[in-house]
């Protein structure tokens, strides 16, 4: 075999071991001086390889191909210190996580390390760091771990990545075990996120090959994962224990503000040397993203950062696009600020909220109830003042019999602080009765392979904290149910069962009740039937009965809603015909609409209540009664026509 290599078949192995094109065959003798050495090639093929190969002097192909060949990487190894300038540290306040790290892996037995979270405490910047100070003449770590030490990360996703045959992940992991074993190599392998080595099937072989590595002093891992993975390294013992715990902490407000302040001089080095950045902009950065963390899903320094690079990379898009030549001035005041919050967190556009305009908006749509119109007028201005404790939503219940307008008020609350009314989370809470159907609002269990996402009704708050959610008929629910929702009323948020958080803090929780409508049922009275001071001490004892002291303490405001009279069932048919008229004539092509839509058909209305108004249903029948009238009137017409002067 020639010492030199060329593109043909016999050499073809050792290039398809590396992982790489071979080099184009050129008859030029110069290039046979351009061929990497054995040393090199040592480092990443076994002695039989070697032998076989017959390899003693190539440096054209280190020269062509410089895929971390100085150290003779194999593929999907990443030296982490390649690219850190040694003068600038890459994480601060992390002297005692370090310390621990290095005490973990100078063990004599099971020397390797697991880094454990949150998500954005900075792991792998940690382990950065450390490689950066491998690089640092009589630094801490190069004197515990050896001078020519250094770290390689193993890219989980480029292990799959090409791997189409059976046995082609198999060999790429052998490949990196055996530069791993090579005693010449001294290097400790990272791992992030190492927790996909026992939840991703695809690894699971992988996780396997690795195992047994664990316990050989050759070797040395670091792993990390969030502290909401961990838990399924630790359903797994055997994998676990061969690894020293190293907590990794948030950091503190004043921590992440002097992270900030260090990060200055970078952010005036990329976004203009001239950038102004206050120390109370700083400030008003991290309340923001303490306030909304638990929404955004991350955690300090790496919140914080994140907001302050989006915050001034809006700034310098502004000013690009005005072309302003001013330099970027950040103050706690700036707009950016506010109009990365309103992106972010999907924040309704500020508007100013009239009473007046929600008083009308109440006589408009919600018939009668005069004494549930006044305290929501009370909610609104508590609401518009924002007084009451920060951090939790403002949790109300509309107690009364059925149809007396308690989703209708809900729907009207959403529309006029939301603007939207695709803002309202509706959960029928008859569906959440038994113990375990808890299940179905917080998740199953998680199962460590199955990765299945499940739709659950409060999802829609993960991209969208600011909703109305509308706890129906909440005495139904079952008291571990309940417990569930005042964990979300004390705490302003509630756990899921894979571990997240769900934000409730931005949302107001509306919880309605029948609850007492059967006791009053003999005597014609039912909650709020009558508006005195009896009749609300008759609520409170009603529904202390369903619920416990605990849940109606934390009620901010019980809205009572009366039964319905025959007038005001009435009104609601009437607003009911126009509006189902409106659909008709806009949405169903089946169905021909002519002549003027009545604002009034007094007879048609007095006809239909006096056949279906019952003082115990109230306006609940009001929708079917329009649908079977209309239904019954065109019907009665050639060809679906439907005469609205017909209806007087």
């Amino acid at each position: 075999m020639s010492n030199n290599f060329t593109n043909n078949e016999e050499n073809s192995n050792m290039f398809d071991f590396l992982g790489i094109e071979p080099p184009e065959d050129n008859d030029n003798e110069e290039n046979d001086e351009s061929l990497f050495t054995e040393e090199d090639l040592r480092k990443v093929l076994t002695p039989e390889q070697l032998e076989e190969l017959n390899i003693k002097d190539n440096k054209r192909l280190r020269d062509m191909y410089s895929f971390n060949i100085e150290k003779g990487l194999p593929e999907c190894l990443t030296d982490l210190g390649k690219n850190i300038k040694e003068e600038k540290p890459v994480v601060f306040f992390r002297d005692e996580v370090i310390s621990e790290i290095l005490q973990g892996l100078s063990t004599k037995n099971h020397s390797n390390v697991m880094l454990v979270g949150p998500t954005g405490v900075g792991k792998t910047a940690i382990i950065k760091e450390i490689a950066r100070q491998l690089k640092l003449y009589k630094s801490m770590p190069q004197k515990i771990l050896g001078n020519d030490t250094f770290i390689a990360e193993l890219q989980l996703g480029g292990l799959l990545a090409g791997t189409r045959y059976r046995g082609d992940l198999e060999e790429k992991t052998q490949k990196i075990i055996t530069y791993l074993q090579n005693s010449t190599n001294q290097v400790i392998l990272y791992i992030d996120e190492i927790h996909q080595l026992i939840t991703n099937r695809n690894l699971s072989e992988v996780a396997e090959q690795i195992k047994p590595l664990l316990t050989d002093d050759r070797i040395q891992v670091i792993g990390s994962t969030t502290t909401q993975e961990y838990r399924f390294l630790q359903k797994n013992p055997a994998f676990n224990r061969r690894f020293t715990e190293v907590n990794v902490p948030e950091l503190t407000h004043e921590q992440t503000f002097n992270v900030l302040q260090k990060l200055i001089p970078q952010y005036r080095e990329y976004y203009g040397e001239n950038t102004t950045i206050t120390d109370d902009s700083l400030e008003q950065i991290i309340n923001l993203s303490e306030k909304h963390k638990i929404f955004l899903a991350s955690n300090q320094p790496d919140l914080a950062i994140g907001l302050l690079d989006r915050i001034l990379a809006l700034n310098h898009f502004k000013k690009l696009a005005n072309q302003d030549e001013q330099p970027i001035k950040l103050t706690k005041d700036s707009v950016e600020i506010k109009e990365i919050e309103t992106k972010l967190l999907k924040k309704p556009a500020k508007q100013k909220l009239n009473l007046n305009n929600f008083r009308e908006l109440l006589n408009k749509e919600l018939i009668g109830q005069s004494k549930a119109k006044q305290e929501l007028l009370s909610v609104v201005k508590s609401l518009i003042l924002n007084i009451r404790h920060s951090g939790r939503p403002q949790s109300l219940l509309f107690a009364g019999p059925s149809g007396t307008g308690k989703t209708q008020a809900a729907k009207i609350l959403t529309k006029f602080l939301l603007n939207r009314e695709d803002s309202l989370i509706n959960i029928n809470m008859t569906e959440y009765s038994t113990a375990d159907s808890i299940y179905k609002l917080i998740g199953n269990v998680p199962n460590q392979y199955d990765k299945t996402a499940q739709v659950l009704p409060l999802d829609s708050l993960k991209s969208n904290p600011y909703q109305v959610i509308l706890l129906d008929e909440f005495e139904k629910a079952h008291p571990t149910v309940q417990k569930i929702f005042m964990q979300a009323l004390d705490e302003g948020h509630i756990r899921m069962n894979d571990g997240s958080q769900l934000d409730f803090s931005q949302a107001i929780v509306i919880h309605t009740s029948n609850a007492g409508s059967e006791e009053f049922k003999d005597e014609q009275k039912h909650i709020g039937f009558v508006e005195s001071k009896l009749a609300d001490q008759d609520l409170s004892r009603i529904l202390s009965k369903y619920f416990s002291p605990e849940l109606l303490n934390r009620m901010e405001h019980v809205v009572n809603f009366n039964p319905l009279t025959k007038a005001e069932y009435q009104q609601i048919l009437q607003l009911e015909l126009i509006k189902q008229l409106k659909h008709l004539r806009a949405k169903n092509d089946n169905v021909k609409i002519i002549g003027a839509i009545p604002k009034q058909a007094t007879n048609t209305i007095q006809k239909l209540a006096d056949k279906t108004y019952d003082p115990l249903k109230n306006g609940r029948p009001a929708k079917r009664v329009i649908n079977e009238y209309l239904e019954n009137l065109i019907f009665d017409q050639k060809d679906f026509v439907l005469d609205c002067s017909q209806i007087n």
